[in-house]
């Protein structure tokens, strides 16, 4: 009986994960889009300015990502 109750959670779970997948592909897909698209009107809005304000974001990226893996080794 114990293996039938194994099988029902392990598919369960397996279901979970590919709901969770299915509401998030969106996110991955359209998040470097939005990201171009964002960067393209800030240069025509702004101009040449926009760019420090991308360049100063960007720059931070590497610095969390080292946070992030120091934190994970801690």
């Amino acid at each position: 009986m114990s293996a039938v109750f194994q099988l029902v959670n392990l598919l369960s779970n397996d279901g979970q994960r590919l709901a969770e997948m299915v509401m998030f592909v969106g996110i991955i897909i359209g998040a470097p889009v939005m990201i171009v698209v964002a960067t393209i009107f800030s240069c025509i809005f702004l101009g040449w300015t926009a760019m420090i304000g991308i360049i100063a974001f960007l720059s931070f990226v590497p610095i969390q990502v080292s946070m992030h893996y120091t934190r994970k080794a801690s």
